[in-house]
């Protein structure tokens, strides 16, 4: 599948008049200085605050809505719906989606880095969501996901509501 093509459900569902997320370029590249396919895990207090986690995958980022965000414990899975293919671009979107707009609320970068073979590999200086993905971490399909390697960020017993809502990339608050 092509860029253009994965991205069609995204742009149906957005009037980029409104709203300051990507439209994406359709061009579908890799930024040049990455060696390895990128993931980004931001938190988006939408309609209810959840967890999106997306991959790049084929020139576009596939992307799962996880409701109860990542747990400290290894073996705890979380479930993680499928939503539509993102641009590329949108590895480095935070702002506020516009009420009435779809996923009105605000988004942050939560966490990000690379991943190879279905291993997370975080780069940043906080390392929040690192471990394994299924070998084929079911594309276009719900799968359990979202591990966390740091306990007071995350835990199976506290709310998605209650996990740090800090920036990874700004180091700012979401509200």
């Amino acid at each position: 599948m092509t860029a253009r093509k994965g991205l069609g459900e995204y742009r149906r569902r957005r009037d980029f008049s409104k709203t300051t997320e990507p439209k994406g370029s359709g061009a579908g590249t890799a930024r040049e200085s990455d060696v390895r396919p990128s993931f980004v895990v931001q938190i988006h207090d939408a309609t209810a605050l959840h967890f999106d986690f997306r991959l790049e995958v084929d020139g576009v980022l596939k992307s799962w809505a996880v409701p109860k965000g990542p747990s400290s414990d290894p073996h705890d899975k979380r479930l993680a719906m499928p939503t539509e293919d993102h641009p590329l671009e949108y590895r480095e979107f935070e702002g506020v989606i516009a009420d009435g707009e779809y996923g009105a609320g605000s988004v942050i970068i939560w966490d990000e880095g690379t991943y190879i073979t279905g291993l997370l590999v975080c780069e940043t200086g906080e390392v929040r969501v690192a471990g394994r993905l299924p070998r084929h971490p079911g594309l276009g399909k719900p799968f359990a996901a979202m591990s966390s390697t740091t306990a007071q960020h995350a835990s199976p017993t506290v709310p998605c509501s209650a996990i740090p809502r800090r920036s990874a990339a700004k180091g700012r608050q979401s509200h």
